[in-house]
């Protein structure tokens, strides 16, 4: 979750393949990135998006402080879609997996 203080950017998403797209800052607005549990959990109805963070522009002074917190339940915690979200169509797409599982398929992916 990142408060956006004021018009300062540097924020991209990953549209399609290779387009890093600008996300325009709202003054007194969050932006909540969404990890892949959470896509997972809501049935694909939140969606998690690739993202990054680009450096100032030569001369712009601005700064910005980001402490990522990740969490994760324990490792022997089932994971489905919740309730509320087992009806959407995507659902079909999400197995049921531990929590160890679903950790070891994203180490796999990344490194594997």
């Amino acid at each position: 979750m990142l408060y956006q203080e004021d018009d300062r950017g540097g924020l991209q998403v990953l549209q399609g393949k290779d387009n890093w797209r600008d996300v325009s800052a709202i003054p007194g607005s969050f932006v909540v990135n969404i990890g892949d549990l959470m896509a997972l959990w809501t049935g694909g109805r939140w969606v998690s998006t690739m993202h990054r963070v680009t450096n100032p522009q030569r001369g712009d002074t601005s700064s910005r402080l980001t402490i990522p917190f990740f969490y994760l339940p324990n490792h022997d915690a089932s994971i489905e879609p919740l309730r509320p979200f087992r009806d959407s169509p995507a659902v079909e797409r999400f197995d049921t997996v531990t929590v160890s599982e679903w950790v070891s398929r994203k180490v796999q992916k990344i490194f594997g």
